[in-house]
């Protein structure tokens, strides 16, 4: 699988899973032996060909997942479900990053406390990235020295944003 793992640029686990006496089959609810799995993704179960193998394979590479948050952490569930978002794609082996536009910038304040706050740390922690807008910064009134130390400040904010959902994101989620 060294052909797949070059093609696509990136490293992957694969294994055949058998059904009995194998305790990552059950972990991860395989019923029908052998199983592929592809960096913990059940991909197929029963014998696939060789060509489903490459196919499923080039499926399950790991997604650069974009999300944006225009909503302010307080007064509404957008920032913790955005927060949530990126954190299960972060665990699921993929790539995750957090775009603050309008009133979401405030999430990179710096100083906050709180269940968003923790989220956010564990975001960052898994390996996200947070970018904020800086035309949308300075229409708040924050600063690059008021924003949590890993937070970028995109200056052309909008510019960025179309050449991270047309270039390099995969999937796109607004908040």
């Amino acid at each position: 699988m060294d052909v797949v793992a070059e093609q696509l640029g990136h490293d992957f686990e694969v294994k055949f899973l058998p059904v009995y006496a194998c305790k990552e089959s059950q972990e991860l609810g395989v019923e029908v032996a052998p199983a592929l799995a592809v960096n913990r993704k059940v991909i197929k179960e029963g014998v696939p060909s060789k060509e489903e193998i490459l196919e499923l394979v080039a499926q399950a590479r790991p997604i650069r997942l974009g999300i944006v948050l225009t909503k302010a952490p307080a007064g509404s569930e957008d920032a913790e479900n955005a927060l949530e978002a990126g954190r299960q794609a972060l665990l699921a082996g993929d790539t995750a990053s957090l775009f603050l536009l309008s009133d979401g910038v405030w999430l990179a304040k710096r100083g906050q406390a709180g269940a968003v706050a923790e989220m956010l740390a564990e975001f960052l922690h898994l390996g996200g990235e947070v970018v904020a807008c800086g035309e949308h910064l300075r229409a708040v009134g924050l600063g690059p020295d008021r924003l949590i130390e890993r937070a970028a400040v995109a200056e052309d904010g909008l510019g960025r944003l179309v050449d991270l959902v047309m270039d390099e994101w995969d999937k796109v989620i607004t908040f």
